[in-house]
């Protein structure tokens, strides 16, 4: 079933032709990675699958109604129940803790709950951090905190705009970890991304270049397991427990470079020390040495 659809969307701005003729459809729980470089007009795709802004030609077919023919009221409507976004750049308020970030999202959309909020943490891993503000989180948990605000609603479609930009390699696994989760439960997600081993994860790709379709991949859902090993794996997985898994090992080989370095400064400074006693050694000789020369010259 579709849950989404562009028929030959185009946005111009002025004579820029950011998108040119897009026609692509998603379907209920798929997942779909966007991808394409810079410029080639993701960002204002990413704009109008979460209706911040409108084509100008083209209708979006969005959970069956035309996006395109909602007025103001009813697109804040549509978006506080369908959509839930995931920002490369977190936009979290540094004030508010990360459960008063996460209630942020339910105040838009009817009332807070702060249990419900607590549960969403609880899900990305965050149970022990929920009183943490931004500044005390690291990256890649203020990008989970960002995962549970746009789960809070329940929405039917996730959209994540470069979510592991700006995350290590043990960070990016975690946040991919609740994504393939995500997928398991039946939710839509829409992954917009340039890295190529990313978009691997995906059932679909949807490559863009210059403002057009270049193409449409269709790929195993087998890829995605290969990488990241079955949901039953991952799903005995603490995320926290992964990252810090991950870390640990990490300050472990630090300690062991540490430890190998000091080792070899010191072997090194025995061989110095060893050369050097050797050097005084051989000085003694010398000048031992020279006295019996001299005294034998004494003699004669």
């Amino acid at each position: 079933m579709e849950i989404l659809k562009f028929e030959g969307i185009c946005k111009y701005f002025g004579e820029v032709k950011a998108l040119d003729n897009i026609s692509f459809d998603v379907l209920s729980g798929e997942w779909v990675s966007i991808m394409g470089p810079s410029g080639s007009g993701k960002s204002t795709l990413v704009n109008i699958l979460s209706l911040m802004d409108t084509p100008t030609a083209g209708r979006y077919i969005l959970g069956g109604a035309d996006a395109s023919a909602l007025n103001d009221e009813q697109i804040l409507e549509f978006r506080r129940k369908k959509i839930g976004l995931v920002f490369q750049q977190f936009h979290l308020i540094p004030y508010l803790t990360a459960v008063e970030n996460v209630m942020l999202n339910q105040y838009y959309h009817s009332c807070v709950d702060e249990d419900s909020a607590k549960a969403a943490l609880e899900k990305v891993g965050l149970g022990h951090r929920i009183t943490h503000r931004p500044s005390e989180l690291s990256g890649g948990e203020q990008q989970r905190v960002c995962i549970a605000r746009a789960l809070i609603n329940d929405p039917d479609i996730i959209i994540a705009d470069e979510p592991t930009g700006n995350l290590d390699e043990a960070n990016e696994r975690v946040v991919l970890q609740l994504f393939q989760t995500l997928r398991s439960e039946g939710k839509t997600l829409l992954l917009v991304t340039h890295n190529e081993e990313l978009g691997k994860f995906a059932d679909k790709v949807v490559r863009l270049r210059h403002g057009k379709l270049d193409r449409i991949e269709l790929l195993d859902q087998s890829t995605m397991k290969h990488h990241l090993g079955s949901q039953d794996e991952n799903s005995d997985r603490d995320p926290n427990k992964s990252a810090s898994q991950s870390s640990s090992a990490e300050n472990l080989k630090a300690k062991n470079g540490d430890k190998n370095s000091s080792t070899s400064e010191k072997n090194s400074a025995s061989q110095n020390l060893g050369g050097e006693d050797q050097s005084a050694e051989n000085s003694n000789d010398e000048n031992q040495g020279a006295k019996n020369s001299g005294a034998q010259n004494f003699g004669a």
